[in-house]
């Protein structure tokens, strides 16, 4: 059975499509919603965006893959990476450089045809960014399997870069049954901050995040800027909206509250078999000792996590070190640069 592939402008083109051919995991309908909201977010950011689906000669999509052609700077996190010339135009595929990449072959195909219809739609992405104008090309964090599926031709010349990232693997059956599985060492303070929050003044609730949008934005953006991110409380309060709109009813806002007032909040999109942590936002100048990073990121969804029986909560890369000390395990997300010869 011979596999094609084709390439389309918008996510809407082949929504029903993979809905009924193509099982991704973590779930087709967040997987398309996702897509859809880049695709906003991006073509609003003047990016082109199109997306190369693999067919097998019965109609079967066995994969597809994301294609960004940015008219910006390259995402922060990738800045640095290789030969970009100022102002060159960046090409990205699966990813738009903020998410891990959205690159998608049928798990339920043989690992011959798997890696056929990655091969294919590769050189087929490759062929759409180049044609579009000269640039590097960029393959954005791409999981194991991700990189796997990249064929040695390629890889074995691109600039590889690799960030850890956290995930936490609810194994127990209650939140002191997981703290006394860390270090004896961690398992004091942890007792402390936890104790100190319940005991505060301070109200957590699970709210939709469509609610709170408006609330927390400024929350977010004050993380953003404690990091020196470059963003404003309109482009957060957009994230968060298009956020919300995605993740519709399959996923909620943890929400920190002092006297009516949010103090902190993070936002939780649950996916067919594990949570994934997509922000968090505090108020610095209404939180005192009440660990709010903790108690909201980790020991508030471990609790809900327990409860709900959910196998897995990603926790992003960022203090990956602390994050380990948690709990947490580490995995890996691999860019690739390669700059295909001119067409």
């Amino acid at each position: 059975m011979d596999t094609t592939t084709d390439e389309l402008g918008s996510v809407e083109e082949f929504e029903a499509e993979l809905r009924a051919t193509l099982r991704v995991p973590g779930g087709t309908a967040h997987y398309l919603a996702e897509l859809a909201r880049l695709e906003l977010a991006e073509t609003l950011r003047g990016t082109e965006v199109r997306y190369v689906l693999a067919r097998t000669d019965d109609g079967r999509c066995t994969g597809v893959l994301p294609v960004y052609r940015t008219r910006a700077a390259l995402p922060p996190a990738l800045a640095g990476l290789g030969p970009a010339g100022e102002g060159e135009p960046v090409h990205l595929l699966g990813s738009p450089g903020a998410v891990a990449s959205h690159l998608v072959v049928a798990p339920d195909t043989d690992p011959a045809r798997r890696a056929t219809s990655a091969r294919l739609l590769l050189e087929h992405g490759l062929r759409t960014a180049t044609a579009h104008g000269p640039g590097p090309v960029l393959i954005p964090y791409l999981d194991t399997d991700g990189l796997a599926l990249v064929p040695p031709s390629l890889a074995e010349t691109a600039v590889v870069r690799t960030v850890p990232v956290a995930r936490l693997d609810i194994t127990w059956n209650g939140f002191e049954e997981y703290v006394s599985s860390l270090g004896k060492s961690r398992r004091t303070g942890i007792r402390k901050e936890r104790r100190r929050f319940l005991e505060s003044d301070v109200v957590v609730s699970e709210e939709h995040l469509l609610d709170v949008c408006e609330e927390i934005a400024p929350l977010v953006l004050q993380v953003e800027q404690r990091y020196a991110r470059a963003t404003t409380a309109e482009q957060i309060e957009f994230y968060l909206t298009g956020l919300g709109l995605a993740m519709d009813d399959s996923g909620f806002a943890l929400v920190a509250r002092r006297d009516g007032a949010v103090i902190g909040a993070c936002v939780v999109w649950e996916y067919e078999d594990e949570w994934v942590v997509r922000c968090w936002g505090c108020d610095y100048s209404r939180t005192d000792r009440e660990s709010v990073y903790f108690n909201m990121v980790f020991y508030e969804t471990v609790e809900r996590a327990v409860a709900r029986r959910i196998p897995r909560v990603r926790l992003g890369p960022e203090s990956i070190a602390t994050k380990i000390t948690r709990g947490c395990a580490v995995d890996e997300l691999h860019t690739l640069l390669v700059r295909p010869p001119r067409p």
